[in-house]
């Protein structure tokens, strides 16, 4: 069985296409059309208050809150790099 392997995310740019890929990684593959169609995405207890083990607010802040989180996964298929915010 292979292993998880974690690295130090130490560029904006790399951190922004980590999210962007997580929450859209369902549609690339062919599963859902939108992030809202698939139920075992973290977008929605990110951008809810149910409780969640997620750094919410960390994340949110970092795109400048929700409408900014919202904004920037409504960027075409494929995106990477900084977000227009």
């Amino acid at each position: 069985m292979e292993s998880v392997k974690r690295s130090e995310i130490k560029n904006p740019d790399y951190f922004n296409a980590i999210v962007y890929y997580i929450h859209t990684n369902a549609i690339h593959h062919g599963l859902c059309n939108k992030i809202k169609d698939w139920q075992y995405s973290s977008y929605y207890k990110i951008i809810s208050d149910s409780e969640t083990f997620l750094k919410r607010d960390e994340l949110l802040d970092w795109f400048g809150g929700i409408k900014g989180f919202s904004k920037f996964h409504k960027q075409p298929p494929g995106f990477s790099g900084t977000p227009e915010v």
